[in-house]
């Protein structure tokens, strides 16, 4: 935040009313600019609920990625066990048999 003009308050536990830094006069200059530029001006500027919002799905999109590694990874532990023995395919269920004819449809 270089050059950057902030503020802060600072509810005490119990206080009605919060303490302001650096000052109340500062303060109310600096969201009275905030307030008063264009609408363009901050196009990345959130609020807390938007901020968690976005962080909430980077996270699942994250999520649904090591998931997909996951399901892939046991995949080719299954196709692996399947080319040294096929006897070892007789257990699997349907899920499994389709997520192994996929992989090796990639392999081939």
């Amino acid at each position: 935040m270089c050059n950057a003009k902030a503020c802060m308050l600072v509810y005490g536990e119990g206080e009605g009313v919060p303490e302001v830094f650096p000052s109340h006069a500062k303060a109310v200059a600096i969201l009275t600019q905030y307030k008063n530029m264009p609408e363009g001006k901050f196009k990345k500027t959130v609020n807390q609920e938007g901020f968690l919002s976005q962080h909430f799905d980077k996270l699942h999109a994250k999520g649904q990625k090591f998931q997909g590694v996951c399901e892939d990874n046991e995949t080719r532990v299954l196709l692996h066990k399947a080319m040294s023995n096929l006897s070892s395919l007789d257990g699997l269920n349907v899920e499994d048999l389709t997520n192994v004819g996929r992989k090796l449809e990639v392999v081939l």
